[in-house]
């Protein structure tokens, strides 16, 4: 549920961000800068976070999990179902042995 409210200690949420040196948007294309900026200016980044006890914020996971392909979010190049998708001890994809998966 998207309140716009600060969480708490130890509560998972979409980190957002406001400043001088967050960009204004996508050049020429305003439906997706309206989507990824609020009218309160903040960048809603996808990245979900959380705060510890001693303030320190910590990156846990993603909104949304994309493989650009040239600069390209939302285009498809091609599709291939895998068994497993490999993954570091820590549980990061490693992109890097996606893309030099022989095909």
């Amino acid at each position: 549920m998207t309140t716009g409210n600060d969480l708490g200690t130890g509560v998972r949420g979409e980190l957002w961000v406001r400043g001088p040196n967050v960009m204004r948007g996508y050049l020429k294309q305003p439906e997706a800068s309206a989507a990824t900026i609020d009218a309160d200016r903040r960048l809603h980044t996808g990245d979900i976070g959380m705060f510890d006890e001693d303030g320190d914020l910590f990156i846990v996971d993603r909104l949304k999990e994309l493989i650009k392909y040239k600069g390209f979010h939302e285009r498809l190049h091609a599709l291939e179902f895998i068994e497993a998708i490999p993954k570091s001890p820590s549980g990061k994809i490693l992109r890097r042995l996606l893309r030099e998966r022989p095909h």
